[in-house]
């Protein structure tokens, strides 16, 4: 091998280690930051948030409205993605999906959340933590 590709080398073996430090330390900031919020935000969804039937309030239409819901979905696609890393990676890859799935307003949201919702890992989770802060449980059906 050339001097110069074994230079190429060692700069691109650097940058996948550095990458996957960066990798693991977002998988473990991550699931600190799902661990301490994740609790807080199951306890304080409505009951009926999984409802099919559920209707939701009407919005406003104000500049500081639509930044904040620009914002919310920014972070909520951010979030999915984190999640979906985090189904190989160090954290909590299913439940992080989930906030960043409520988070973003699409089409067909709510049935995605639904069957998320639904599996039994997350019921169970969701029923721990909503009977620990003494919240009533989701109706998921």
């Amino acid at each position: 091998m050339s001097e110069r590709a074994a230079e190429i080398w060692q700069m691109v073996e650097a940058h996948v280690v550095a990458g996957g430090g960066a990798m693991i330390a977002l998988g473990v900031a991550s699931l600190v930051v799902t661990a301490l919020l994740l609790p807080v935000w199951v306890a304080r969804l409505p009951a009926d948030h999984f409802c099919p039937h559920r209707v939701e309030p009407a919005r406003p239409r104000t500049l500081p409205h639509l930044a904040l819901r620009a914002a919310k979905n920014t972070l909520g696609l951010v979030l999915v993605l984190l999640g979906l890393l985090m189904l190989v990676l160090p954290g909590q890859g299913l439940l992080t999906i989930l906030i960043g799935v409520v988070l973003v307003e699409l089409p067909g949201k709510r049935t995605v959340e639904r069957r998320i919702a639904r599996q039994p890992v997350v019921r169970a989770f969701l029923a721990r933590v909503r009977h620990r802060h003494g919240a009533p449980p989701l109706i998921l059906e």
